[in-house]
């Protein structure tokens, strides 16, 4: 009796430690960032992000569930559970690694600024000058 005791500790110890699976991703991704992710009209998702997360998911024996997420609610999303993973556009914010884990950078981008007519050249130029761009709660 003293060792079937034993044995059942064990069995409840091991498996209380075993990590947890499930059949299934749940990956936030904007519904409108071409080349990296949008959608059609079928509710089809595709872009490289898309591409990517099914070539993960297949190799990982498990299905892409797809979630449309802003960038004002991604990061809300993910620390709710909501989420798996997303795809956050744009660089990696040094602080944001003490708190996430990022894959390697898969691209490289130069910021551009897009005028009418205009005499700024440089960055210096936009001094005091009222520049437009998407808002975010990335940390």
């Amino acid at each position: 009796m003293k060792l079937l005791r034993h044995i059942l500790f064990l069995v409840v110890l091991l498996t209380g430690n075993s990590p947890a699976y499930s059949d299934s991703i749940i990956v936030g991704v904007s519904r409108s960032a071409p080349p990296f992710s949008a959608v059609d009209g079928s509710n089809h998702y595709f872009g490289f992000c898309i591409d990517l997360m099914n070539e993960i998911c297949k190799r990982l024996n498990v299905t892409c569930e797809y979630k449309p997420v802003t960038m004002l609610n991604q990061m809300d999303e993910l620390n709710s559970g909501n989420l798996d993973l997303t795809f956050p556009p744009g660089p990696i914010p040094a602080d944001a690694l003490q708190n996430y884990i990022y894959s390697l950078p898969y691209m490289t981008s130069d910021g551009q600024f897009l005028t009418n007519s205009s005499s700024i050249k440089t960055i210096a130029d936009l001094k005091n000058k009222r520049i437009g761009g998407p808002k975010s709660k990335r940390p």
